[in-house]
């Protein structure tokens, strides 16, 4: 028991940057939909 929560904690220790790199992605794949929205919005406004 004590060596599967020590594996859990090894594990968690180097899927703490993954993990944290792929939040970074996520916020900028939002940022850039919802950038593209306003454009084609602004667009479809324009014309």
């Amino acid at each position: 028991m004590s060596s599967r929560r020590d594996h859990l904690a090894r594990w968690q220790e180097t899927s703490h940057s993954e993990r944290f790199n792929r939040v970074e992605w996520l916020l900028l794949g939002v940022s850039a939909l919802a950038f593209a929205m306003a454009f084609v919005m602004f667009i479809r406004v324009v014309i």
